[in-house]
């Protein structure tokens, strides 16, 4: 996967002095390119009978509890919620619930909060259709965000 994009919107509550859980809903487009392996005693009409779409698209849902320790530094962990939205000969559909972890920091005004979130997500854990080919999409990603508080 090239050129991964991902935008989405997060909803936070406080539940504890220093627990927060956190929910909402992410777009997430990439290019998808296949480079599969040479096979020499194949006739080029099975190389070319592939069809690819290189287009990748998902919604997540992710749902995650965060814990606040020190001033501005935090943890999160929690499931995601995944729907591929392109389904037509991409690979194996990332449809299912995965996983996030990671660590951040935050710096919070009276009514803003910007945070930097460098994190772990790991896609189709538990797949929601069963394939005898499963591949799971895994993600270092690296989130900035800017919230305001109410």
């Amino acid at each position: 996967m090239e050129s991964l994009s991902e935008f989405g919107l997060i909803l936070s509550k406080g539940i504890a002095k220093k627990f927060r859980l956190n929910a909402g809903v992410n777009y997430t487009t990439a290019q998808v390119y296949y480079r599969p392996a040479p096979c020499p005693n194949c006739g080029m009409e099975n190389r070319s009978s592939y069809v690819h779409n290189p287009d990748f698209e998902m919604v997540t849902i992710p749902v995650y509890l965060e814990y606040t320790f020190l001033k501005y530094l935090y943890g999160a962990v929690g499931p995601v919620v995944d729907f591929q939205t392109s389904h037509t000969h991409n690979f194996t559909d990332q449809s299912g619930i995965g996983y996030m972890l990671g660590a951040g920091a935050k710096y919070t005004t009276n009514k803003m909060v910007f945070s930097v979130f460098p994190h772990y997500k790991r896609h189709n854990v538990i797949p929601f259709e069963k394939t005898e080919n499963k591949y799971l999409l895994e993600e270092f990603g690296l989130q900035f965000g800017i919230a305001y508080r109410f």
